[in-house]
């Protein structure tokens, strides 16, 4: 069984591949009136694209869907499983399970060569990123940093990080914004085309105090003021050096409140949440599941009885 599975899947996906098609999608094959059982369908299909991925790097194929009917719990359940269960093993693709909901938020998980962890999800009309990194690196409109009133970026991990980057020039345009820091706890400066940062801004904001419910929020509004779409955030507080130091939990649910009330944005689009320790990334990760939870919107499991299912497990191939 496991040999004819394994077969079919390669010459389906060989085909799409000599048709240069981009995306495919089967059912959980053998499942219903055959009688397979569904934990070993599960990973012989999973193996069947995982080695296809690795056979051709260069593919043109670029999703591979697993579409499971909406009252097969029990199927549903075994193919999460096997793709959870791969996102713990080191691979060599890039490998990246997601989970739709109709009419509901979309969640995809993605898992990199190093087992690194990516997960996004729409709250609302903002897409949330949640991943492990260096914050400086980021590829966004703007990054945040958290620093005090006199925007002192000798203190704080992230803003001593910048300040090694950026140097002088940055200096030179503090001094110019410290100004705004003072009247309204938050400054933005920019990056130059020359700049050692991918972001074209960076906003400062006041977390001396220790009311980061406030700053977040008042980040976010002038992300969107300013008409930014992609903005990055550093788990603010939750560092050694942190003003006012505090569990992530508590950032996890001040992000989550944050973005619930940006309702109606016309410009930003992602927030990126990227934090430099993996453990607290993950940690992140875990907690904002709970607040979604809390407010029975499951970030990975929904309300069954309300939304239909489907369960995807996607291999990516990039000739980038």
């Amino acid at each position: 069984m496991t040999l004819g599975l394994q077969k079919f899947m390669k010459t389906c996906l060989t085909e799409v591949q000599n048709k240069k098609l981009s995306s495919i999608a089967f059912p959980a094959l053998g499942t219903g009136n055959l009688g397979y059982p569904k934990d070993i369908v599960a990973e012989e299909m999973c193996n069947a694209i995982v080695n296809f991925s690795n056979d051709y790097p260069h593919t043109c194929l670029r999703d591979v869907e697993f579409v499971i009917y909406e009252k097969d719990n029990e199927c549903i359940q075994t193919f999460e499983k096997e793709i959870s269960k791969r996102a713990r093993e080191p691979i060599h693709v890039k490998q990246k399970a997601q989970r739709k909901r109709h009419g509901g938020d979309h969640v995809r998980t993605t898992f990199g060569s190093d087992s690194q962890k990516e997960v996004s999800v729409d709250i609302g009309p903002i897409k949330l990123r949640m991943y492990q990194g260096d914050i400086t690196l980021a590829d966004v409109d703007a990054i945040v940093n958290g620093t005090d009133i006199e925007m002192d970026l000798s203190k704080g991990e992230v803003s001593r990080a910048i300040m090694s980057k950026l140097g002088v020039e940055l200096q030179r345009q503090i001094d110019i914004q410290k100004k705004n820091m003072h009247e309204y706890g938050l400054a933005v400066t920019a990056n130059g085309d020359k700049s050692k940062l991918p972001s074209k801004y960076i906003i400062h904001v006041n977390v001396a105090g220790g009311n980061y419910k406030k700053s977040i929020m008042s980040v976010f509004r002038k992300a969107e003021e300013i008409g930014i779409k992609t903005l990055a955030l550093p788990a603010l507080g939750t560092g050694q050096q942190s003003f006012y130091q505090r569990k992530i939990e508590d950032f996890a649910q001040e992000v989550f409140d944050g973005l619930n009330k940006l309702s109606s944005v016309k410009n930003l689009a992602e927030v990126h949440v990227i934090i430099f320790d993996h453990q607290q990334a993950i940690q992140f990760i875990v907690e904002m599941e709970k607040c979604f939870e809390s407010q029975h919107k499951g970030l990975f499991t929904g309300i069954k009885d309300t939304v239909k299912y489907y369960v995807t497990g996607t291999i990516h191939c990039s000739t980038e």
